[in-house]
């Protein structure tokens, strides 16, 4: 894996570097932005973290598209342009703004609860709340995903490969948990057949 001549290096805390963009991962987005919004093309901007175990992708408000270097090294090209397609679905959809509204509306409201009911503040509804939300953010960024996908030329079989191998991943470990950010692997794997 190699970072194209204009790769920036920013240490974080715990060590966690990232190098962007690298040509491969630039490649993938410009392919899905080239298939859907043509007109956009140099606007989105690949990154790659360094790390040890994590495997993530997300997106910020700087139109970057963050991946892992762990996830990025296990997936074949169909996959990450599955990943590219389902962060720029939370780009397009205004999910990174949508979620910074909710974690302030959450948090004002438990502050006044608060001082209402004392104590309440202790409770994880601020947590409840926000991942209820990001689970609904993740179902439609799967769907719109796979809209862009099929723009390119791939499918939705691409994109349930992506969550095969996410499934795959997770390993014998099936279990729902109210406080989690994104559905049930397999409740995802059922949406996604169900499309026409």
């Amino acid at each position: 894996m190699s970072c194209a001549s204009t790769a920036r290096i920013q240490c974080g805390p715990l060590d966690n570097c990232y190098y962007g963009p690298t040509k491969e991962f630039q490649t993938a987005i410009d392919f899905i932005v080239d298939a859907n919004f043509p007109k956009e093309r140099g606007e989105y901007k690949a990154v790659l973290w360094k790390d040890r175990d994590i495997i993530n992708a997300w997106v910020d408000h700087k139109k970057h598209i963050n991946i892992s270097t762990k996830m990025f090294i296990e997936l074949d090209s169909k996959q990450l342009m599955a990943v590219v397609a389902h962060e720029l679905a939370h780009l397009k959809l205004y999910h990174y703004y949508t979620n910074l509204g909710t974690r302030i509306i959450s948090s004002v409201g438990l502050s006044i609860a608060n001082s209402v009911v004392p104590g309440i503040g202790y409770l994880p509804l601020d947590s409840v709340v926000r991942a209820a939300f990001s689970r609904a953010q993740e179902s439609s960024a799967d769907i719109r995903g796979i809209q862009y996908l099929r723009k390119a030329g791939l499918t939705k079989e691409d994109f349930l490969n992506l969550l095969y191998w996410m499934k795959n991943k997770e390993g014998q470990k099936s279990y729902s948990s109210f406080l989690a950010t994104h559905p049930e692997t397999n409740k995802r794997i059922e949406i996604i057949k169900d499309l026409e």
